[in-house]
C-alpha cells in the first residue's frame, strides 16, 4: 500500500519548499542561482537528474538560421518503499538572448551565452515542476531575471528606468490578485507603451517614463 508521501506528487512537494532565505536580487528582481537551485532538488529527490537536448548537429542549443535557443529536459525520481523508481519528466525552451532580453542573432553567438541559458533553462524546469515557482510566478511577466551585463555605447542605457519601474509597479500592485494585475497589464501598460506588455523589453525611453510617471503617482 502506497505511504502518504508516495500520493504527494512532484509538483506538491517541490512548491511547498521555503526557499525565502535563499533569494537573491538581481536587477530588483528575486532569483534563486541554479546551484541553488539545483541543490536543493537534489536534496529531495536525490536520483533526480537532466539532459541537453542537442540538435541534429550535435550542438548544445538548437537554431532556425537566424537565432538560437536552448533545450533543458528535467528529470525527476524518487524511489519507492519497495525499491522501485517513478519519474516525471518535462522539457523546457529558453532563447538565447542579449542583456535587453532579445534575442542574440546566430553570427554572434558565443559559448558562454550558450552556457548560461542552459542554466537558465534548467531553474526555469526546476520553477515549472514547483521549486521557487512562487519567486517567478508573482506576476507572470518573465521567466527568470536577465544577467546584468555592459551596455554598449551605442545604445541608451535604461537600467535604472527599468530598476524604479520594477519597485514601483511591486508597490503599486501588492496585495492585487492575479486578475487585478492582468487587467492593470492590460489597460495601463500596454496603452502607455504602444501595446507591449513587458516594460523589460521597451526600448523607448519616452514611453517608459510616461508609465513610471504614472505607476508613481499612483502609489503616492
Amino acid at each position: 500500500m502506497a505511504t502518504a508521501n508516495e500520493k504527494k506528487d512532484f509538483f506538491s512537494v517541490l512548491s511547498a519548499i521555503d526557499c525565502s532565505k535563499l533569494v537573491q536580487k538581481r536587477n530588483s528582481l528575486d532569483y534563486l542561482p541554479w546551484a541553488t537551485t539545483w541543490k536543493l532538488l537534489k536534496q529531495h529527490f536525490p536520483y533526480s537528474t537532466y539532459r541537453v537536448r542537442k540538435n541534429h548537429e550535435g550542438l548544445n542549443y538548437h537554431h532556425d538560421d537566424r537565432t538560437a535557443w536552448v533545450e533543458v529536459e528535467l528529470i525527476l525520481v524518487e524511489q519507492n518503499n519497495d525499491g522501485t523508481f517513478r519519474e516525471n519528466s518535462i522539457t523546457e525552451m529558453l532563447a538565447v538572448m542579449d542583456y535587453a532580453k532579445r534575442s542574440i542573432p546566430l553570427g554572434k553567438l558565443n559559448s558562454t551565452d550558450v552556457v548560461s541559458s542552459i542554466q537558465r533553462c534548467l531553474t526555469k524546469a526546476c520553477a515549472r515542476m514547483g521549486l521557487g515557482i512562487a519567486i517567478y510566478g508573482a506576476m507572470d511577466f518573465d521567466d527568470l531575471p536577465e544577467e546584468k551585463q555592459p551596455v554598449p555605447d551605442n545604445v541608451v542605457d535604461l537600467t535604472e528606468i527599468r530598476e524604479r519601474l520594477d519597485a514601483g509597479i511591486k508597490n503599486y500592485t501588492k496585495g492585487m490578485s492575479k486578475e487585478q494585475k492582468v487587467h492593470f497589464v492590460n489597460t495601463i501598460v500596454t496603452t502607455l507603451l504602444g501595446g507591449e506588455r513587458n516594460w523589460r523589453l521597451c526600448e523607448n525611453k519616452e514611453m517608459l517614463e510616461n508609465l513610471l510617471e504614472v505607476v508613481e503617482g499612483r502609489a503616492a
